[in-house]
């Protein structure tokens, strides 16, 4: 009966992560690491897989996002982008995506990525080779 209680607890606490099978509506985790804020902008975002150079840029923060229903990628780089721009960064890099059990979904898209700010925007596409600037 003492085992209830700490049940309840873990699937509660576990319904709170972007990755969690738990979620019922999208969710969106962000970690700020950066000191500097920046400004919220419009311009486009790039978003990547690639892994570029750590002295090229300034970590801003890292992004999680879940969804809890079935669909394709493009939605979660759209969101990518989205939340970048509210940070104030340039690009998403070392984006992550893949599908899990999620809200009522077996199969619904996840992603992980880093906002960064570039130290010289003029260098964003020779160090990047694929990527998309949504």
């Amino acid at each position: 009966m003492k085992k209830i209680p700490l049940l309840l607890a873990f699937f509660v606490l576990s319904g709170c992560s972007a990755h969690s099978m738990w979620i019922l509506k999208n969710t969106v985790d962000t970690k700020q690491i950066s000191k500097i804020v920046y400004p919220e902008h419009s311009s486009k975002v790039l978003i990547t897989a690639e892994t570029i150079p750590p002295n090229s840029y300034e970590l801003i923060g890292f992004i999680d996002i879940g969804t809890a229903w079935y669909g394709s990628d493009s939605p979660v780089l759209i969101q990518f982008a989205d939340i970048a721009r509210t940070l104030g960064a340039d690009a998403v890099v070392e984006v992550s995506i893949w599908r899990q059990p999620a809200g009522f979904a077996w199969a619904a898209p996840h992603g992980s990525g880093k906002a960064v700010h570039f130290l010289d925007k003029s260098q964003a596409t020779s160090l990047v080779q694929k990527g998309d600037w949504l």
